[in-house]
C-alpha cells in the first residue's frame, strides 16, 4: 500500500504532529520495546484500536510515535533496523489479530540519536478482532480509540464497521445507480429542448419561385413558461459533448473493474503484455481521441467543464471487488487509461498555454469506494502505476536481452507519437512531449498537506525526460522561455518546486538501476539565474 507521503515529507510531519500531542489516531510512547508478552499485547491493542477508529485528519492514517512526547523529542533505543522489526510486528499481527493490518515502521536518525513512527493506513476490513489471547488481551476482543483513550468498541462502532462493508460491497450497485441518474438527468434536458424548439408559424403560400426571400415570415418561438425560455436561453451544445465524454468514460470504467484484465497478475510474459494493452488500449481510443480534439482545438475553454467531469469520473483509486484476490502489477496497471488522459492533456495544454484547465485537472482527486476512503491527489497514480512496471517492461522490442529505464514512460511515448498528431506542420512530437512530461512529473511536488500546509511529496514523479538527452535543451527552454506562465499552472511558488526537483531527481535516476543522461538538475538556476548567489573565484 503506497503512503501518502515520501520519507521527508513523513518525518516532517510528524514532527509537526507532535508539537500538537495526541488525538484519537496518534500515540506517543516513550520508547519501543517488545521482548516481553505484556508489552506485546499492549502494542497490538494500540495498533488494532488506531485501525478501527476513523477520522479525517492525516487521511484517515494513525501514527505511534515512538520518542516522544508532546512538544518534546525523548527518543529512544531501537533493538534492530527497519526491516528486521517490521518483520518483528508483522508476525506479531498475524499471529494475534485478524483481518492482518498493514503497518509501516520508519526509524530517524538525528546524529546518534533516534526517534521512529509506525504508521497504520487506512483500512477497509476493520473490525480488526484479537484471534488468539495474549496477556490480557483476550479472543474476540475488538479495541477502538475515543480521544486519547483506549477502549473496547461500543455498539456504535459497529454500526460505523456494518456501513463501511455495506458502502464496499454495495460499490457496485451504487455506480450502477449514480449512472441512470445521470443518463436521466442528461435525457430530461433533451427533453426541455425538444419542448422549446421553435416552431414555425404558418407562411403563406409563394405565388412564385422567384419571389424574394425577404417576403418569409421570421421563425418565431412560442413558450408555454418563463423556465422553458430560459432553458432555451441557456441550453449549450456541451450538453453533448459532456454526455460523449461520460459515455466513453464510463465504458473504460466498466471495463477496468471487471474481470478482463486479471487482478491477480504475477509474472508476465511478452504475449500476455501485449494482450493487456491491446485490451486497454482499444476500450480507451475513443476516448483518448476525444481528449485530444478539445484541448487542442477549445482554445476558448468552452468545453473545460465536461473535460473535468470525465477525468474526475475516471479517478477512481483500483481496489479489487469484494473478496477477488488482487496483486500490486493486477491492480495498478488499471490506472494507465487515466495516465494516458493526463499525459494529453498536459502535453498539449502546455502546448496551447491551457493553465487554467492544467490547474483545474491536476487538482483532481482520486475518490475511493466507501466515504472512509480519504481522497487522494490524482498525481498519485504516476506512483501507483511504476508499481505495475514489470507488465510494460516485456513490450521492448529487445526485452529481455535489454530493458527500458522506465518502461511506463517509454511505453507511453510511443503510444503519444502513434495517437497524438495534430494537424500542425509546426508540431515537434519530441518537443510536445517532453516539455508536458515535465511539467505533469513536477505536479506531484505542488501538493500541500491539508494539516500542516507542507508538501506531501517531496520529489517528482519518473519520467522519459530523465534518461533521453534531447529532453534536456527542450526543458531548459522550456524553464527560460516559459517559467511565467509555469507559475500559473502550481499553488507553491515554482522557484520552491524547482529546488526540490534539483535535490531529488538524481535519486530516481539512482532508483531506476539505469543512467541518466536527460534532464536531471539545475532546473532553479536556469529558471532564476538571478536567484543563484555568485561565488567568487579565490585570487
Amino acid at each position: 500500500m503506497h503512503l501518502p507521503w515520501d520519507r521527508p515529507s513523513l518525518e516532517a510531519l510528524i514532527r509537526k504532529v507532535i508539537s500538537t500531542g495526541e488525538a484519537s489516531k496518534i500515540d506517543l510512547k516513550s520508547n519501543f520495546e517488545l521482548s516481553e508478552a505484556q508489552q506485546q499485547g499492549e502494542f497490538l491493542k494500540d495498533i488494532s484500536a488506531i485501525a478501527n477508529t476513523y477520522n479525517h485528519y492525516y487521511r484517515n492514517h494513525g501514527f505511534i510515535i515512538f520518542g516522544a512526547r508532546q512538544n518534546n523529542m525523548t527518543y529512544c533505543n531501537f533493538s534492530n533496523n527497519e526491516d528486521h522489526l517490521q518483520a518483528t510486528i508483522d508476525d506479531l499481527i498475524k499471529k494475534y489479530l485478524g483481518p492482518f493490518i498493514i503497518t509501516h515502521l520508519f526509524i530517524f536518525t538525528e546524529g546518534e540519536k533516534k526517534w521512529g513512527v509506525l504508521v497504520i493506513p487506512p483500512t477497509k476490513t476493520a473490525p480488526h478482532v484479537f484471534i488468539s489471547d495474549i496477556h490480557k488481551r483476550c479472543r474476540g476482543d475488538v479495541y477502538v480509540r475515543s480521544g486519547t483513550t483506549t477502549t473496547k468498541a461500543h455498539p456504535d462502532d459497529y454500526v460505523r464497521f456494518f456501513r463501511q462493508h455495506l458502502e464496499e460491497h454495495t460499490y457496485e450497485f451504487q455506480q450502477s445507480i449514480n449512472d441512470l441518474q445521470r443518463e436521466v438527468s442528461l435525457l430530461k434536458s433533451q427533453i426541455k429542448k425538444i419542448k422549446t424548439f421553435p416552431t414555425l408559424q404558418k407562411r403563406e403560400k409563394l405565388t412564385s419561385k422567384t419571389k424574394a426571400a425577404s417576403d418569409i415570415p421570421e421563425i418565431t418561438k412560442q413558450y408555454q413558461s418563463i423556465s422553458e425560455q430560459i432553458d432555451d436561453l441557456f441550453a449549450k451544445e456541451e450538453d453533448v459533448v459532456t454526455k460523449g465524454l461520460l459515455t466513453e468514460a464510463k465504458k473504460i470504467n466498466d471495463f477496468l473493474e471487471s474481470s478482463e484484465i486479471p487482478w491477480a497478475i504475477s509474472s508476465v510474459e511478452k504475449t500476455q503484455s501485449k494482450e493487456i494493452f491491446s485490451k486497454i488500449e482499444s476500450v480507451s481510443n475513443e476516448f483518448w481521441s476525444a481528449v485530444i480534439s478539445i484541448v487542442l482545438k477549445d482554445d476558448k475553454g468552452i468545453y473545460d467543464e465536461a473535460l473535468v467531469k470525465a477525468i474526475t469520473y475516471l479517478a477512481r483509486m483500483m481496489n479489487a471487488p469484494s473478496g477477488v484476490s488482487y496483486t500490486e502489477l493486477g491492480k495498478n496497471v488499471r490506472y494507465y487509461p487515466l495516465l494516458v488522459a493526463l499525459y494529453i492533456i498536459c502535453i498539449v495544454g502546455v502546448a496551447k498555454k491551457r493553465d487554467k484547465l492544467l490547474k483545474r485537472i491536476l487538482k483532481i482527486n482520486l475518490q475511493g469506494r466507501s466515504r472512509y476512503e480519504e481522497p487522494l491527489p490524482i498525481t498519485y497514480i504516476l506512483f501507483f502505476i511504476r508499481s505495475s512496471a514489470n507488465v510494460f517492461q516485456p513490450l521492448y522490442d529487445a526485452y529481455p536481452n535489454s530493458k527500458w529505464c522506465d518502461p511506463v514512460a517509454s511505453y507511453t511515448k510511443s503510444l503519444i507519437d502513434r495517437i497524438l498528431n495534430p494537424d500542425d506542420l509546426l508540431w515537434d512530437k519530441d518537443n510536445e512531449f517532453y516539455r508536458g512530461e515535465y511539467v505533469l512529473c513536477i505536479a506531484p511536488m505542488d501538493i500541500l498537506e491539508k494539516e500542516t500546509k507542507k508538501p506531501m511529496i517531496g520529489h517528482p514523479s519518473s519520467g522519459l525526460f530523465l534518461f533521453i538527452g534531447i529532453a534536456e535543451p527542450i526543458i531548459v527552454r522550456l524553464l527560460k522561455q516559459d517559467k511565467e506562465w509555469l507559475k500559473k499552472v502550481f499553488e507553491r511558488p515554482l522557484e520552491e518546486i524547482l529546488k526540490e526537483f534539483d535535490n531529488t531527481a538524481h535519486l530516481l535516476i539512482n532508483g531506476s538501476g539505469g543512467f541518466g543522461g536527460g534532464f536531471e538538475g539545475k532546473a532553479f538556476e536556469i529558471a532564476f539565474p538571478e536567484k543563484v548567489k555568485k561565488v567568487l573565484p579565490t585570487q
